[in-house]
C-alpha cells in the first residue's frame, strides 16, 4: 500500500490543506488520518525564577498554549480537513492516539533529585 510522508504545521489550516492536496494528487484518496502529535514537554528546564518550569506553579503559559495548539487544535484542524475529504468520499478512518497520561498521572518519584526541597523538585509537566 503506498504512503506519502509530509511535513506541515498542523495548527495552520492552510498547511494542512496543502498536505491534503498533495496526498490527493499523489495517491488519489485518503484512507486514514492518525492524530498523534504532541510537543511532549520534558522534565526540568529552569524558568525565569530559576525554579523548575515543569512544575505547575512555574509552567509558562506560552508553553501551555503551544501544547494545546498542537495536541488539540492540530487534531481538530487535521480531522476537519482530512476528515472532511473522507466524509465526501463516504469512507475513511480518523484514529486519535493519546498518551496514557490522559488517564493516569506520571509517577513523579522517578524524576526526584537529591537535595532539592519538595517545592523545587522537577516533575513531568502537565
Amino acid at each position: 500500500m503506498p504512503a506519502v510522508g509530509l511535513e506541515a504545521d498542523i495548527t495552520e489550516p492552510q498547511q494542512v490543506s496543502r498536505a491534503l492536496d498533495k496526498v490527493l494528487n499523489d495517491l488519489g484518496r485518503v484512507d486514514i488520518l492518525i492524530n498523534n502529535a504532541a510537543n511532549d514537554s520534558k522534565v526540568g528546564g529552569a524558568g525565569q525564577s530559576g525554579l523548575q518550569w515543569s512544575r505547575l506553579e512555574n509552567f509558562p503559559v506560552d508553553v501551555w498554549r503551544q501544547d494545546l495548539a498542537v495536541g488539540l487544535t492540530g487534531a481538530f484542524v487535521s480531522s476537519q480537513i482530512f476528515g472532511g475529504e473522507m466524509a465526501r468520499a463516504g469512507k475513511g478512518v480518523v484514529l486519535n492516539i493519546a498518551s496514557d497520561l490522559a488517564l493516569i498521572s506520571p509517577d513523579q518519584r522517578i524524576y526526584r533529585e537529591a537535595g532539592l526541597p519538595d517545592d523545587q523538585q522537577p516533575v513531568k509537566p502537565i
